[in-house]
């Protein structure tokens, strides 16, 4: 695994040693970050959702990174979206969880079920990100692959489905805002309401990514990409980011906030945390038995 750097307010840093992430800086200021959880289908744990603010913090302050390409190992999935079971612990001095949880760059795990926290972190990360989608993505790792990363390039292989509604609960990650901005509110509606699957090429065609390409040519494309943008200037590629991201920054925190008091009050109507979570863990175990398919 890798080791990157956790940074103190004092601003002196800690080695961290990565559990569920691969990091490798590639050749001209790229750096490819891997789901690195193939057995969990690169399920969103705690300790999953911890360290992707560790390497947004060790990415964003690493002068020789200018550029990310997020992908997962393995050829089945992305991410099988939320865990309800326990992952792997984090070894992390308490006082440095404290300070990143003052930046708002840690889980919320008591009320933010909406990962409000981490749709912000990926949206106010200044460097370019690509991601490259290799597989399945459910939930909110179908909101990660299509809405956290500046550019998409997905496998033929990859397909999304939000089942959100079918274990109680509602659009989150910003899937809400986005999901209507890009594909029109129509579409929005057929696939969170229905929790159908849907295709790379069906996202490609409504506006969710930029390309599909065969599976043997995701990363070669991806890096393509990713050196194009190396190439330009830091500055310009950081403050241009910013600017294409202002119409929507202006009222993004608002709507993510909406979605979490929704989902919390959808899941309370269901039946409250406990009825949630037994019905929740049923449908992960049978995504998980559908994704051997």
């Amino acid at each position: 695994m890798s080791v990157i750097q956790l940074y103190r307010d004092d601003g002196s840093t800690v080695d961290y040693k990565l559990t569920s992430f691969t990091v490798e800086v590639k050749e001209k200021g790229v750096a490819v970050v891997s789901n690195a959880t193939p057995k969990s289908l690169h399920a969103l744990t705690t300790a999953f959702r911890t360290e992707m603010f560790f390497i947004l913090e060790h990415c964003k302050r690493c002068d020789d990174i200018k550029v990310l390409i997020w992908t997962a190992q393995g050829d089945r999935a992305f991410s099988s979206g939320a865990s309800f079971k326990a992952g792997v612990s984090i070894d992390v001095d308490p006082a440095i969880m404290k300070e990143y949880s003052r930046r708002g760059m840690s889980p919320n795990l008591a009320t933010d079920m909406a990962l409000v926290r981490e749709t912000k972190a990926f949206f106010d990360f200044p460097k370019p990100i690509i991601g490259a989608i290799n597989g399945m993505a459910v939930g909110g790792g179908a909101n990660i692959a299509l809405f956290y990363f500046d550019c998409v390039i997905a496998s033929e292989q990859a397909k999304f489905t939000y089942p959100f509604v079918s274990i109680g609960l509602t659009p989150e990650l910003g899937s809400s805002l986005m999901l209507p901005f890009f594909a029109g509110p129509h579409r929005a509606k057929e696939v969170i309401l229905t929790g159908d699957w849907f295709s790379a090429q069906d996202a490609r065609d409504w506006g969710l990514l930029n390309y599909v390409v065969p599976h043997k040519d995701l990363m070669s494309r991806a890096m393509e990409m990713a050196l194009k943008l190396a190439a330009q200037p830091a500055n310009q590629l950081m403050l241009s980011k910013r600017i294409l991201n202002h119409h929507l920054g202006s009222f993004i925190d608002e709507h993510l906030n909406l979605e979490n008091t929704t989902i919390l009050a959808s899941r309370d109507a269901f039946g409250g945390a406990e009825l949630f979570a037994q019905l929740a863990s049923r449908v992960a175990a049978k995504k998980g038995n559908k994704s051997k398919l």
